[in-house]
């Protein structure tokens, strides 16, 4: 009889042991789908949060008739930062079309194919844009071209040494060129640094877009 009763104590301990393990299994189990739920509201309140800035940059700027792309590649390197997009000759995209986010200045369409296309940014050295400096005292008219050394920060360039640029001028497209419309954020002056010959100043930009985060563009 004692042998019986420590083979039910033994059967007991062992289903107790087993019921534990059961119930910290459904435990992590339920803790892994409530991260992946926390994991999923987080996603859709961004997304949420960057359709909203889409469409309220779409409503603010009715005299532009624009197609909304999503970003499905990206190549940026030292020679060359582009974005492919998910719109292209089938949905009325055309070469040298701007593309801007809310944020301000992408860059512009360089090639097109049926149902995707390459965007060549604002931050790709071959890349130049005209600008002007928005402050109503300054106004000084450049290029913003895109920086081989720094991909990161493009440089206004060859602008006089005399000229009225600060630190914190915000530069908008100046409209000539013909790709860009008048009035677009294109970025921010970091810093100025004088050209060894000593007749002109160059300056490092912040762009107004945030090139680490695109995920949707306005193809203008």
């Amino acid at each position: 009889a004692r042998f019986l009763e420590d083979i039910h104590t033994g059967i007991a301990v062992i289903d107790n042991a087993i019921d534990k393990t059961l119930e910290i299994d459904q435990l992590e189990t339920d803790n892994a789908q409530l991260k992946q739920k926390l994991i999923n509201y987080d996603e859709m309140q961004a997304e949420n949060d960057r359709l909203r800035a889409l469409l309220k940059f779409q409503q603010d700027h009715p005299q532009f008739k624009m197609v909304a792309a999503t970003v499905i590649g990206r190549n940026f390197g030292t020679w060359a930062n582009t974005l492919t997009i998910d719109r292209g000759r089938a949905e009325g995209i055309t070469v040298n079309m701007p593309v801007v986010v809310p944020g301000g200045v992408v860059g512009f369409v360089s090639d097109v194919y049926e149902h995707s296309a390459r965007v060549q940014t604002m931050i790709d050295p071959r890349t130049a844009i005209g600008v002007i400096v928005q402050r109503p005292a300054s106004r000084v008219a450049s290029v913003v071209r895109g920086n081989g050394a720094n991909p990161g920060n493009p440089l206004l360039v060859d602008i006089a040494r005399d000229s009225d640029v600060l630190k914190g001028d915000l530069l908008i497209t100046s409209g000539y060129g013909g790709i860009y419309p008048k009035g677009l954020p294109v970025g921010t002056v970091l810093d100025i640094t004088n050209d060894a010959e000593g007749f002109v100043k160059n300056a490092t930009i912040e762009p107004a877009a945030n090139f680490r985060n695109i995920e949707e563009v306005f193809v203008i």
